[in-house]
């Protein structure tokens, strides 16, 4: 009698993970098509092919699924982009390579929109924590950026501001390249050139003329 393979069976921690990711990859999607409003537990448990109960064991309701699945989801993100501005030699170059980064992800996931400004509504600690954690890490790169000679001398206040303003430059640079929320279009080059000019000649260091 051939007895199961048990060494590749997931351990029951390894099933709760898998299981927990299953919920919060479904809501994203869910949300995605049908809004917050109307992404129910039943959808979200249908979408992860598990059964309606087993969402108790992971959240205390739908709200909590929402207030952490923002911050969850903007964190894979980041971590995606972060990958891609790697080899940037310029504050210009981490600005392309991150909007291009961000254009790659969101058309894979272009659920992300809806996520995110419905988020702001539906749940606003959860779209606060992800606005944090965007924020502070934007804030340490144009730190560095102006250690380096890039950027004018503005004052941390004014880095704070300057980094809300870019973080805002790039969400409405892409309200034109999504249609509903669930087709994304990409950003014209056009689009792209003229927010970085408007970055090269504003905010950077101009080099003393000879």
């Amino acid at each position: 009698m051939l007895r199961p393979n048990r060494k590749n069976r997931p351990s029951r921690e390894e099933k709760a993970a898998l299981n927990r990711q299953a919920i919060i990859d479904s809501a994203a999607v869910c949300i995605g098509k049908y809004g917050y409003n109307d992404a129910s537990i039943a959808k979200i448990t249908d979408g992860a092919g598990l059964a309606h109960g087993t969402f108790y064991n992971y959240f205390e309701d739908r709200q909590d699924l929402f207030d952490q699945l923002l911050p969850i989801k903007g964190v894979e993100i980041l971590d995606y982009i972060k990958k891609q501005i790697g080899p940037a030699k310029s504050l210009i170059e981490m600005e392309r390579f991150g909007l291009l980064a961000f254009q790659s992800y969101v058309q894979e996931n272009p659920w992300f929109f809806r996520l995110l400004h419905e988020g702001r509504f539906a749940s606003p600690r959860g779209h606060a924590a992800h606005m944090d954690n965007l924020f502070r890490p934007f804030v340490r790169a144009l730190k560095r950026w102006q250690n380096k000679g890039e950027l004018k001398g503005y004052t941390e206040e004014q880095l704070e501001s300057l980094a809300y303003l870019m973080i805002g430059a790039r969400d409405y640079l892409f309200i034109r390249s999504t249609d509903k929320g669930t087709v994304f279009k990409p950003i014209e080059e056009a689009q792209l050139n003229a927010y970085l000019d408007l970055l090269q000649n504003g905010i950077l260091e101009k080099p003393p003329e000879s």
